[in-house]
C-alpha cells in the first residue's frame, strides 16, 4: 500500500501531515523567521519616527517650508531635490514625511496656506479690506 501511495498518487505516508501541508502551502520557517524580523525592524523605524516627531507640529513645520520656499524664490521642485530630502531625513526623518513631496502638493499648501491668510486678514481689518476693493 505505501509503495503505491509513493508511485500512483505522490503521497510518503512517512512525512506527516504538517510536512505536507507546507509543502503545498510554500511555507518556509526561514522564511518566515526572517519575514517576522523585516516586520519588527519596520515597526521600530516607525516607532522611532513617531518618537522624533513628538516636537514637531505638522502645520508650524509647513508653514515655515512654504515661506523659506517663498521668501528665498527657491523653485517649487526643490521639494523633490534628493539633496534637501537627504538633509530633512538626516536632521529628522519624520520632518521628512510630513513635509509635501512633490511641486503640486507644494503649491496646493502654498495656496490654501494664502487663502487662509487672506480670510484672516478679511476678518481683522473687514474696514480695510472693503475700502481696498472698492478702487
Amino acid at each position: 500500500m505505501t509503495k503505491h501511495l509513493k508511485n500512483r498518487h505522490k503521497i510518503d505516508p512517512a512525512r506527516s501531515s504538517v510536512a505536507r501541508k507546507r509543502e503545498v502551502e510554500g511555507v518556509d520557517v526561514l522564511a518566515a523567521l526572517k519575514r517576522s524580523s523585516e516586520v519588527n525592524i519596520d515597526i521600530e523605524r516607525r516607532r522611532r519616527n513617531e518618537l522624533l516627531a513628538i516636537g514637531l507640529d505638522k502645520s508650524t513645520l509647513e508653514y515655515l517650508f512654504i515661506r523659506w520656499i517663498t521668501e528665498t524664490n527657491l523653485p517649487w521642485n526643490t521639494v523633490t531635490h534628493t539633496p534637501f530630502r537627504s538633509f530633512l531625513e538626516y536632521v529628522n526623518p519624520s520632518a521628512n514625511s510630513l513635509l509635501p513631496n512633490s511641486p503640486n502638493t507644494f503649491k496646493a499648501h502654498a495656496i490654501r496656506l494664502f487663502e487662509e491668510g487672506k480670510k484672516r486678514l478679511h476678518t481683522c481689518y473687514p474696514r480695510v479690506c472693503s475700502l481696498r476693493n472698492s478702487y
